[in-house]
């Protein structure tokens, strides 16, 4: 997994700053497509909103992805299915909920595919849970998220032109450091 972030450095003297500059676009992602060594790549952009089911409500974050995320971080559905390409062109009004998530909105459980949820008061359909992914290694509850097309958030939720990372795989772990310099001459140019 190579993580790709807009960021600030200066290596010498004077900066060091992660994440503050603004300059990845949904076109950065699908330059990198074509890297030799790369197997999979998803634009990425958040936003934390409040998620609403009947009389039962979440706040968490729902993470603009596209339809490869599943796959870079090898995380399978457990009902239903994720969001296709479709959605990600027409900025559909789609959202796969995380395990934690579907809990809270779903507190009787079962399968929620097809239900009908209010995301900023906006109304998404679920198409998918994902099946339970646990704690990260720094306690964070990975379950606690909603995934939805990056086009939807950039469109429908944040207003933001531009997104907020890239994640990239490759087909081999050997291949990691050679892809992450191909990445980085992709991105200068």
């Amino acid at each position: 997994l190579i993580m790709v972030i807009p960021c600030n450095f200066s290596s010498v003297s004077v900066r060091m700053g992660g994440g503050n500059a603004v300059t990845l676009k949904p076109e950065d992602a699908t330059a990198l497509r074509d890297i030799p060594g790369v197997q999979y790549v998803s634009p990425t952009t958040s936003t934390r909103v409040q998620l609403v089911s009947g009389n039962n409500n979440w706040s968490t974050q729902v993470q603009g992805v596209d339809i490869d995320f599943p796959n870079i971080r090898l995380w399978t559905v457990k009902y239903g299915s994720f969001f296709g390409d479709q959605d990600v062109r027409t900025a559909g009004k789609t959202i796969v909920l995380g395990s934690s998530v579907a809990d809270k909105l779903f507190p009787d459980g079962g399968d929620p595919t097809g239900q009908i949820i209010r995301v900023k008061n906006q109304p998404f359909t679920v198409v998918g849970v994902m099946g339970p992914k646990g704690q990260s290694s720094t306690g964070q509850d990975q379950d606690d998220t909603a995934f939805a097309p990056y086009t939807t958030i950039m469109k429908k939720l944040s207003g933001n032109q531009n997104i907020q990372g890239i994640s990239v795989s490759t087909a081999s772990a050997d291949d990691v450091l050679d892809v992450t310099e191909r990445v980085k001459i992709a991105l200068r140019e």
